[in-house]
């Protein structure tokens, strides 16, 4: 026996039916294979990986005033560690190439293209560093280190401001 439905019931059905469907496109469009989720959380750490190294060349350079030859002569401290030399899926050296006495590249091949992703994801997992963007593949970091002024500490701390040679010898009211 077949019960005919009042019209407002057929109108909820097809109402239902269709947010049902409009959902499950939805979450199945919105979300990421884990495939590509893997392949983005690749990417996270090799962004991490090539902050890290840039953050030991800048340490380096300042404490040895010339850029590494190599990634391998980078000591491990609390910027680099041997792990974070190496790409996480391959376990590859990443590339590092020094251009010119204060420039050089940093290079990794990536799974993603960064500018695909969502804003909102990479927000969560990205420092303002890690915001370039990098296409799908090879790709370099160029960074240009700035050589440290001198600056005579001693004289810069330890002299009271205003004080000079002439002041010291005249006396505290500048006369002499």
């Amino acid at each position: 026996m077949i019960v005919k439905l009042p019209k407002k019931d057929i109108i909820a059905l097809i109402y239902i039916t269709v947010l049902t469907a409009v959902a499950l496109w939805y979450g199945f469009t919105s979300v990421p294979s884990p495939e590509k989720q893997r392949d983005m959380t690749y990417d996270q750490t090799r962004m991490n990986n090539i902050n890290a190294i840039q953050l030991a060349i800048d340490d380096y350079y300042t404490q040895n005033t010339i850029l590494p030859a190599h990634l391998d002569d980078l000591p491990t401290n609390s910027f680099v560690s041997a792990k974070d030399l190496m790409d996480p899926q391959t376990k590859q050296p990443y590339e590092y190439t020094k251009l010119s006495e204060t420039e050089y590249n940093v290079c990794a091949t990536f799974a993603t293209d960064s500018t695909e992703q969502k804003d909102t994801k990479r927000n969560m997992y990205y420092s303002d560093f890690d915001k370039l963007n990098h296409p799908q593949g090879n790709y370099c970091f160029p960074k240009n280190v700035v050589p440290n002024s001198s600056i005579d500490l001693e004289n810069d701390i330890s002299r009271p401001r205003g004080s000079d040679s002439a002041e010291q010898s005249t006396g505290s009211n500048g006369v002499g």
